[in-house]
């Protein structure tokens, strides 16, 4: 069975961390691993304290009107990390917010057309799978109406 810290915390309470097996302290309260605790910190204050990634201001707007400017726009950046000049993390989050405004895109799209169809096809974009399925058991009764409504032929 695996034996918990001793050792007491600042506040008083026992530390709690699962210690190695055949000790009674964890890795963090071992006499032994204070040189490798403090190694760690210092490292971990290095990190968090180092400049935050961004691009140089001098970096081109990028038109996003329409879903070809935005790929536009994400080819340049899997180049410019490919060729090592974009951090990982400002990828990650232009991929991210372009993902939203694609999105957004083809809702407005939609939504401007004025054709119900499209409008119900937005909305289903953002909705769980049971109310798609409602709404396209609606469509097609609209469809279906419309038909019968062009040809003159009663319902079946």
């Amino acid at each position: 069975m695996t034996k918990k810290c001793e050792c007491p915390k600042k506040n008083g309470e026992k530390c709690g961390a699962y210690a190695p097996t055949g000790k009674s302290v964890c890795i963090f309260h071992d006499p032994a691993r204070k040189a490798d605790c403090r190694r760690a910190r210092r490292a971990g204050g290095l990190r968090r304290s180092r400049a935050v990634a961004v691009l140089p201001s001098a970096t081109r707007d990028h038109p996003l009107g329409n879903p070809k400017e935005v790929s536009g726009l994400l080819a340049d950046c899997i180049n410019q990390l490919h060729r090592g000049e974009l951090d990982t993390r400002v990828a990650n989050a232009i991929g991210y917010v372009t993902s939203i405004h694609l999105r957004s895109l083809e809702q407005v799209s939609a939504e401007t057309k004025g054709d119900p169809t499209s409008q119900l096809y937005a909305k289903r974009l953002f909705l769980p799978d049971w109310r798609r399925e409602v709404i396209e058991g609606l469509q097609k009764k609209e469809l279906e109406e419309k038909k019968h409504l062009r040809t003159g032929k009663p319902k079946p």
